[in-house]
């Protein structure tokens, strides 16, 4: 298969989404796609929805689904509801004629897409948008089996922004107890992609994955945080802790 970048969680991060396009052609890989959660809590939407709508093709997260379906709103944190809520204002601004394709994008999101014995998808196989595959799961061998039950090899996920594999045998590893790379063998396996726009394992640099059908590695992108906190900080409805949290990788 072509070497192809998987991105997951830009959450409207302008600056960290140029900074993992840059690396992703640095790296010379041949499509780039995306998991989802394009929008939320960051402050530019309108842009981040530009470069993903790019991509060779991306699936629905549950932030693009609550703006998508505004009744779902009051499913989200008090923090993350308000970041919605004003993307909504700002998407929804009719003097800006890009506005009706970003919301035509929106709505070709899939819940997920299946490739041979290989699925992806924001959360999990059994809730596409809702449920979150944590590291704590792999240390439930009951719970990872009746997961790996609902996928028949390989599933790339994003949603908790931190990256990892889960298998029966080892439960959970971080790329750093992989050195940073996963072999393919034939046991199934659950690949977290890691975040684009919000890491929140503790590394405030943005993370993404390369997978040539062999090996998964993931990459870890520097990128000017200041500007994007700078930003959510001028705007009066986000929420500054989004801005403080980016600094800490939480």
């Amino acid at each position: 298969m072509p070497l192809r970048a998987i991105l997951s969680d830009i959450h409207s991060n302008l600056e960290a989404l140029r900074a993992v396009l840059k690396a992703v052609d640095g790296a010379k890989a041949d499509e780039a796609v995306c998991l989802g959660d394009i929008v939320g809590y960051g402050p530019d939407p309108k842009k981040a929805l530009d470069a993903v709508a790019r991509l060779s093709w991306c699936i629905m997260g549950n932030h693009d689904e609550g703006l998508l379906y505004p009744e779902r709103v009051e499913r989200f944190s008090p923090r993350a509801a308000g970041a919605l809520r004003w993307t909504e204002k700002v998407l929804k601004d009719t003097t800006d004629p890009g506005n009706c394709k970003r919301w035509d994008f929106l709505d070709t999101l899939e819940l997920m897409r299946v490739e041979d014995d290989i699925l992806y998808v924001h959360g999990s196989p059994r809730d596409p948008t809702g449920e979150y595959l944590t590291p704590m799961l792999g240390a439930n061998p009951q719970a990872v089996e009746e997961l790996f039950k609902t996928f028949e090899h390989l599933v790339f996920v994003g949603h908790t922004h931190w990256p990892g594999v889960i298998t029966q045998k080892e439960g959970w590893r971080s790329p750093a107890d992989l050195g940073n790379e996963y072999v393919i063998g034939t046991e199934k396996a659950v690949i977290n992609v890691g975040s684009v726009g919000q890491p929140r394992d503790h590394n405030p640099r943005s993370c993404f994955c390369l997978f040539d059908g062999k090996v998964v590695q993931w990459r870890r992108v520097s990128y000017e945080l200041e500007i994007t906190q700078s930003k959510i900080y001028a705007n009066p409805e986000l929420d500054d802790a989004l801005g403080d949290r980016l600094g800490e990788g939480r």
